[in-house]
């Protein structure tokens, strides 16, 4: 697959969930004409050769602008709705999906022979199904997983001795990848718990019925 097509279909998919009410459920507490005006100035930003370098000293990762604009964007996503959300319950789901997520690419760039998708879409797949058990939002899962691949990139860069890209089209496909597979996720599991609900609803009612 082209690098950046995933991304860029995904990003389609999400304008229109967007569009469409689910934007409460990912940047609660943020207006409506103010979230447009910063998603076009992200698209705008996600174009331009913006990169950043933390360690200028070292031949390390640089990241993009874009990049750091979703960081912060779902961390105040995170902090808006902060009556369901523990800060270092949250830290610590972050590190294990970074540290899952590193590990499983620091192993397919040494044998990608065994794997069950294919190489590149693993680990977003894996921690994209973890998100949807850590978390109980849509937007607790944005911010770990967008934080949990940023800092997998710097974890696999600093160790590799690699001046990785974060920000790059693959980045990007594999963050989409990832946050798709957690809605997709999530969105089964509160499925099956209103069926069982309404089951058990269904059950109480016959048997109070009958007795």
């Amino acid at each position: 697959m082209v690098a950046g097509y995933a991304s860029t279909l995904f990003l389609m998919i999400g304008i229109i969930l967007l569009a469409t009410g689910w934007r409460s459920h990912f940047f609660p507490g943020i207006g409506r004409h103010i979230f447009w005006l910063m998603l076009l100035v992200f698209i705008i930003v996600i174009k331009l050769p913006l990169w950043i370098d933390p360690f200028p000293a070292n031949e390390g990762p640089i990241i993009h602008a874009a990049v750091v604009m979703l960081l912060v964007a779902s961390s105040v996503g995170l902090y808006k709705g902060r009556r369901e959300t523990a800060i270092g319950y949250e830290a610590l789901c972050v590190l294990m999906l970074a540290l899952v997520w590193a590990s499983l690419r620091s192993l397919y760039a040494h044998d990608p022979m065994f794997h069950w998708v294919s190489p590149e879409a693993d680990a977003p797949l894996l921690c994209g199904f973890l998100s949807s058990v850590f978390a109980s939002s849509y937007r607790q899962q944005f911010a770990q997983l967008s934080w949990g691949c940023a800092l997998a990139s710097l974890l696999l860069a600093l160790q590799q001795y690699s001046g990785a890209l974060i920000g790059s089209a693959q980045w990007w496909d594999e963050l989409c990848t990832a946050i798709a597979a957690g809605i997709v996720c999530t969105a089964g599991i509160k499925a099956w718990q209103r069926i069982l609900s309404w089951l058990n609803g269904a059950l109480f009612y016959k048997n109070r019925g009958s007795s």
